[in-house]
């Protein structure tokens, strides 16, 4: 779908120039055009009686846009044509004193802060508040799959990494069906594409991180999303390789705030419905004791992203 031509993006010290800007060069066409009217009507009634000013009796037919034009050249000041440059040349010295502060370099990489746009000093100038939501999305750029709860069962904690949780290695290797179906869905709810490398590793093409995330995890924890082929999917978990056929793809929008996919297990023909999303978006269709279930839990996470 188009999404239609985007707006230009201007910083608000921009948008005030180009709105001064455009009311002045209209009052100056409008200082032009009276002072211009009330030259002409000056010069017909009163410059010729003037014996110095010797104006002929009848000129050309551009006599009429001297004034007026001189009028212009006059007013043409107005608008200060070096006010751009002058801004250009500041903002670039704005972002090097950014590059060149001490204060912003990271203490564990060293790497200094570097400002790709000129126009970031104004903008952080004109910023009175930050807001963030409580996940930590400012801290450090990772994503990691701490823990998940499988009917009812934690695996993993906040500060550490599930995929290293024994209790669930365990229940991977034994074949529970609940956590099967919990990473099969990790696996191939999204639209990622597997790409193997040239030296055989599986990389993969993702839209979000938290679509990379989950696929990754999903790996790490064999339930390896290895091959894509048109419609047809193939995931490999505990040495055997599962085919699906994908039927429909609705990807997430604001309005669903879930994303769902609908597949068609090629080794026994059965349809399934697996989605990701908001919990208000999924758990309308859960099963009720699912849903208490999930309530009961939710308190122990901050953050909940329903299979």
């Amino acid at each position: 779908m188009s999404r239609g031509i985007p707006e230009p993006k201007l910083t608000a010290v921009d948008g005030m120039i180009d709105k001064l800007t455009g009311a002045i060069f209209i009052f100056q066409i409008v200082v032009v055009v009276v002072l211009g009217t009330a030259g002409n009507v000056w010069k017909d009634t009163e410059a010729r009686k003037q014996w110095y000013v010797l104006y002929p009796e009848e000129g050309p037919w551009y006599q009429l846009l001297i004034i007026p034009l001189r009028f212009e050249l006059l007013c043409s000041i107005m608008i200060p044509i070096s006010i751009k440059v002058s801004l250009d040349l500041v903002k670039s010295l704005y972002a090097k004193f950014i590059d060149w502060d001490v204060q912003m370099i990271d203490q564990e990489t060293g790497t200094s802060s570097h400002a790709t746009n000129t126009a970031i000093s104004e903008d952080l100038g004109q910023v009175e508040y930050i807001l963030t939501d409580k996940t930590g999305t400012l801290t450090e750029n990772r994503m990691v799959f701490r823990r998940c709860c499988i009917n009812g069962m934690f695996y993993g904690n906040e500060n550490g990494d599930a995929v290293k949780d024994v209790r669930l290695l365990n229940a991977i290797a034994s074949g529970a069906p609940e956590v099967i179906r919990f990473l099969t869905v990790m696996a191939i709810c999204n639209t990622v594409v597997p790409v193997q490398s040239k030296i055989g590793d599986i990389l993969y093409k993702a839209q979000s991180q938290d679509e990379d995330a989950l696929v990754r995890a999903a790996a790490k924890m064999h339930m390896v999303f290895f091959n894509k082929n048109g419609n047809f999917l193939e995931i490999r978990s505990n040495a055997s390789v599962i085919r699906y056929e994908v039927l429909e793809t609705l990807e997430f929008t604001s309005d669903r705030k879930k994303m769902s996919v609908v597949v068609r297990d090629c080794q026994n023909g059965k349809i399934f419905l697996l989605s990701k999303g908001a919990d208000e978006a999924v758990l309308p269709y859960a099963f009720a004791g699912k849903v208490l279930l999930f309530s009961s839990r939710a308190s122990q996470c901050t953050r909940l992203l329903p299979l």
